[in-house]
């Protein structure tokens, strides 16, 4: 497996060490690339946010071909009826939207330092579920499991920061 990670935009704090976990977890090379972020038709003015499913849509053609691509976007998504997304993933692609896991979207941290190590941890959930995602695994029922669903930040919060087993054992990982 090779990992893509591409960032649409700008970058985000403890980038290079997301892309050295990332090679340690899936013993796996991860390419970095960064680009600006496109023209689209994604946004949606009266919501003030991106439908997921269009802006990965336009995104996808700039994968690596053969690679399990993440992007992260800095731009708050939406998809369906639901409010927000922190992730997603179709055809092949997934993004992680950095604008909710970052804790100054809920208000000023009081403690700088440890809000950045906290975003960092977020970030790097949920692209360890999206590239789960991309390898076929379904949500995961152990709530200490990266593959746990989430749909509050509290969510992201709770669960654990790598696979569990059953997890590990199905992208054939080792513990």
């Amino acid at each position: 497996m090779h990992i893509g990670l591409i960032l649409a935009g700008r970058t985000i704090p403890g980038f290079n060490a997301l892309v050295d976990s990332l090679a340690g977890t899936f013993r796996s090379p991860v390419s970095t690339k960064f680009i600006d972020f496109p023209f689209t038709r994604s946004f949606r003015k009266i919501r003030n946010q991106y439908v997921a499913d269009v802006l990965l849509a336009e995104l996808a053609p700039l994968a690596v071909s053969g690679d399990k691509t993440v992007f992260v976007v800095h731009e708050d998504l939406f998809c369906g009826s639901r409010e927000f997304v922190f992730s997603h993933a179709k055809n092949g692609c997934a993004m992680v939207s950095a604008t909710r896991l970052d804790p100054r979207f809920y208000g000023p941290p009081a403690d700088l330092p440890s809000a950045g190590l906290l975003f960092r941890e977020r970030i790097r959930k949920e692209v360890l579920r999206q590239i789960g995602r991309l390898c076929g695994l379904p949500d995961c029922r152990d709530k200490s499991c990266v593959m746990a669903p989430s749909d509050s930040v509290e969510g992201v919060d709770s669960k654990g920061k790598e696979f569990c087993a059953k997890c590990r054992d199905s992208l054939h990982l080792e513990g």
